[in-house]
């Protein structure tokens, strides 16, 4: 086992399944597991999921979909992405949901499933203001009575995407829930009914009820964090990756002795370096030289010098307590830090992006207990 890996603990994300269940106490979860679930490693994620009684899960990519079906996972699995016309029939073959933006798309799926016997469930995506997937709300109708043409097909779901539910302004995601809204009406007038309605990601789970419909669909706040930093206050959500090395070298070094590349770091005093056994290839973004920091024990230093590709190096100073392969925590469930907040702080980014950076190298370990030390 390598010295640097990531531990994920599972308790924690089961108590982050029953803070969403508290704020959406009557619907129904899809739980975003894409990016290897956030890179928590989608598999144990899912099978943790499945057995905390989450209802749906999605994914981007067929290969996501397919892992998660190799590694026994029967709940039902949203396709969030758009599929190449190629890949539906395997997708199919693996009974996934796909979501439809455009009647092309739709025909591609319907060609592509004819003579199935299976139904094959569709989710209509309404575009309310992401610019990005989905149908201009004007076009929903036409769009769902493309559907019958093909007989193995069916509207299971109805869905949006809130492009601003985090921000802490109310009035856009209120006026985007009304145009969706109004359209699911326009869709019920027109004959066409909709076991699943889900629109509310993380910002909207926390902020917006209105918005929570029949399912919601929790993404980083299942890994225990708030979208946004403002959020950041409601310490009921737990981290759970913790991402740890090891110091791998003490060494002691003079005043002024310089460290990594380009020198940038110089000591001011006589002084013990410690080598620590993680660089940017294992996630540790080489942003954080000269600007994270990391706890040892109960104590924080700060990264010292540029990051390399497989090592950094933090000053200890005259920290004699610190030992030869003792833990260095880089970021964890911890109240006073770091976090993947810190750390997303730092570096001007969100801690999605920090999470799904930990590379496939890094070794996760399963720890079945809930850690939030405060």
């Amino acid at each position: 086992m390598r010295v640097t890996r990531a531990t994920i603990f599972l308790g924690n994300l089961r108590h982050n399944v029953e803070m969403i269940r508290r704020h959406a106490p009557e619907q129904k979860i899809l739980a975003a597991v894409k990016a290897d679930a956030y890179g928590h490693g989608s598999p144990q994620v899912a099978q943790t999921l499945q057995q905390e009684g989450v209802e749906y899960l999605g994914v981007a990519t067929l290969e996501e979909a397919g892992e998660l079906r190799r590694e026994k996972i029967t709940l039902p699995i949203l396709l969030l992405g758009i599929p190449h016309p190629e890949e539906i029939p395997e997708a199919a073959g693996l009974n996934l949901a796909f979501v439809v933006s455009d009647a092309e798309h739709l025909g591609w799926i319907g060609e592509a499933t004819r003579g199935q016997r299976m139904k094959v469930p569709l989710h209509l995506k309404i575009d309310v203001g992401m610019g990005r997937l989905g149908i201009v709300p004007e076009s929903a109708i036409s769009l769902a009575r493309s559907i019958g043409k093909y007989p193995q097909l069916y509207w299971e779901g109805v869905m949006t995407h809130f492009p601003s539910s985090d921000n802490g302004e109310v009035q856009p995601t209120s006026e985007q829930n009304k145009i969706f809204t109004q359209v699911i009406a326009d869709l019920k007038a027109a004959g066409y009914e909709f076991e699943l309605i889900h629109a509310a990601n993380s910002g909207a789970i926390l902020d917006h009820p209105e918005t929570h419909h029949t399912m919601v669909r929790p993404g980083i706040l299942l890994y225990g964090y708030t979208p946004t930093f403002e959020h950041r206050e409601r310490r009921n959500f737990y981290p759970v990756m913790q991402l740890e090395s090891r110091v791998v070298l003490l060494k002691s070094l003079p005043r002024n002795a310089t460290l990594s590349y380009g020198q940038t770091y110089v000591l001011e005093h006589d002084a013990v370096v410690g080598v620590v056994g993680c660089g940017y290839a294992d996630g540790y973004s080489r942003g954080l030289s000269n600007r994270g920091r990391v706890r040892i024990g109960d104590k924080f230093f700060q990264v010292s010098g540029r990051v390399c590709m497989d090592l950094f190096m933090v000053d200890i100073g005259n920290a004699s307590d610190v030992s030869r392969w003792e833990k260095v925590i880089l970021f964890g469930p911890f109240q006073d830090g770091p976090d993947a907040w810190d750390l997303a702080q730092i570096l001007d980014t969100i801690p999605y992006e920090i999470t799904c950076a930990v590379s496939r190298r890094v070794p996760r370990v399963y720890a079945e207990e809930t850690q939030y030390w405060r």
